[in-house]
């Protein structure tokens, strides 16, 4: 996870192969006080999203945004094609 950048140096917090397949659990660009603040009662705030603001807190950039990655594909060249499904449950 990455918080407030969008950096091309940025290593990668995971590496695969063509082929792969990857679960991902993606956070909600927000922070349990403003979620609660809204109306949010504190016990359906996501526990991960609470130890993200902990985690992150140290590498945090500059922006708001919580992004996943980035994902390294070994043998990947300029040019190849990149195909991803995403299946929301």
């Amino acid at each position: 996870m990455v918080w407030g950048n969008y950096w091309s140096e940025t290593p990668p917090a995971l590496r695969i192969k063509s082929g792969d397949y990857v679960r991902i659990h993606t956070l909600i660009t927000s922070n349990p006080e403003r979620l609660e603040g809204a109306g949010l009662p504190g016990d359906q705030v996501e526990k991960e999203l609470r130890d993200a603001q902990v985690i992150a807190v140290k590498d945090r950039g500059p922006g708001g945004h919580i992004l996943t990655g980035p994902i390294y594909i070994e043998e990947a060249e300029p040019g190849d094609i990149l195909e991803v499904k995403i299946n929301c449950h």
